[in-house]
């Protein structure tokens, strides 16, 4: 599918090759929705990257919805809602 590879190769670039593995640590989970009117993929981007500016050791997401918009018979907009998981402060992991 061409969407997971999209992904795969977002969460690669994002966070590294060995990213798909989880550790024994605790995580605070957050809903957050990305939009694009490019692709699915770009909405994850986009989500991301933004929460990324404002949050730190986002570590994980997990896509919940995909949806668009449709108008006059062409897609406008790319939408998804993703958990996001991300480390407490404190834990070792956080501070890699």
């Amino acid at each position: 599918m061409a969407i997971r590879s999209e992904v795969r190769a977002f969460v690669v670039r994002s966070f590294g090759e060995n990213s798909h593995t989880m550790s024994n640590h605790t995580y605070r989970i957050i809903e957050l929705a990305g939009s694009s009117e490019i692709s699915h993929a770009d909405a994850i981007e986009n989500a991301i990257t933004r929460a990324s500016a404002t949050m730190r050791h986002l570590r994980w997401f997990e896509v919940t919805q995909m949806r668009g918009e449709i108008h006059d018979g062409e897609i406008r907009h790319y939408q998804v809602t993703m958990k996001v998981g991300f480390t407490l402060e404190g834990d070792e992991a956080s501070d890699v």
